[in-house]
């Protein structure tokens, strides 16, 4: 559905049945003093993007079953090679160095303001 068509508000006021339909094949949208206002989609492609819809949690606040399920989970074989690169890795070791030295300027360039 990459096809866009662009239509003004009285356009699509004279000729909704036209708009409607063509928004099942592509994507209709609406605009009013050139400011784009409405965007018209099919049903089938609203519960497309619907599916692609993520859930967002905090880490203290995952569902069990998706700690299950990221403990279950495998690397793809032909991405093991990326461990190697983060093997020494120690995320907090950074920050724990840049809190340690005698700068005036800490980590995010800001004066002391994030320390």
């Amino acid at each position: 559905m990459a096809d866009i068509l662009r239509v003004s508000e009285t356009e699509f006021g004279k000729e909704v049945d036209r708009y409607l339909d063509l928004s099942l094949t592509r994507t209709v949208i609406v605009a009013r003093d050139g400011q784009d206002r409405t965007v018209m989609i099919s049903a089938g492609e609203y519960q497309r993007l619907k599916r692609r819809d993520r859930r967002v949690y905090r880490v203290a606040d995952l569902p069990d079953e998706t700690i299950d399920a990221i403990r279950r989970s495998k690397v793809d074989p032909r991405y093991e090679y990326l461990d190697d690169l983060i093997k020494d890795w120690n995320p907090l070791g950074f920050l724990r160095r840049s809190r340690d030295r005698s700068s005036s300027t800490p980590v995010c360039g800001r004066p002391r303001s994030c320390t």
